[in-house]
């Protein structure tokens, strides 16, 4: 597990640090499966104007980003907001990105950010949280099952890898136990 890590809300400062997060852990995470000329010209300069303009429109706790901090060091982040995908319900959110530097992979932080996430959606009145996701994500490792692309299905129906970019959804009722992804 990580020592003393801290989630906090991103704000349009934190562009840099986001960008640096999302480049590093693109070329590491996508190396061999994306061509490596695509990963090796990632600039974190131009991801850090695209990640100024997404935080400036933060509008929590529909739409936002969180922060994994160890330290003054950001390791992490995911971003939040209502579902791009036209074919799910208004009653959807997404989690349109989370990214965790490679040195903290598998030591919980993930857990971390999507607790809050989770805690920001059910605040914001969504039903289901969605989100586009490899197949060697976490989400397998918490045990949930993916289905076709442009499709959603429950968490608690759990196994299986899938190919890359297909839709993991999962819904979650108070007083129910927490579905796997959240768990």
């Amino acid at each position: 597990m990580l020592s003393s890590v801290e989630v906090r809300i991103a704000t349009v400062v934190d562009a840099g640090a986001v960008a640096a997060v999302h480049v590093r852990t693109w070329q590491d995470a996508y190396r061999g499966l994306l061509p490596d000329a695509h990963l090796d010209g990632l600039s974190v300069e131009r991801r850090s104007e695209v990640w100024g303009r997404i935080l400036s429109e933060s509008d929590l706790p529909r739409t936002g980003t969180f922060l994994l901090e160890e330290g003054l060091d950001v390791i992490g982040f995911i971003h939040i907001a209502p579902t791009r995908d036209d074919n799910l319900p208004a009653s959807t959110g997404e989690v349109t990105g989370i990214y965790i530097t490679p040195s903290a992979w598998r030591l919980g932080g993930g857990r971390q950010l999507t607790d809050t996430a989770k805690a920001s959606l059910e605040a914001a009145g969504f039903a289901t949280a969605a989100i586009w996701r490899p197949a060697h994500s976490t989400n397998d490792r918490a045990g949930c099952r993916t289905a076709p692309a442009r499709s959603t299905i429950e968490a608690t129906s759990c196994s299986s890898r899938s190919a890359i970019a297909r839709l993991f959804s999962c819904r979650w009722t108070g007083g129910g136990p927490v579905p796997a992804f959240w768990a």
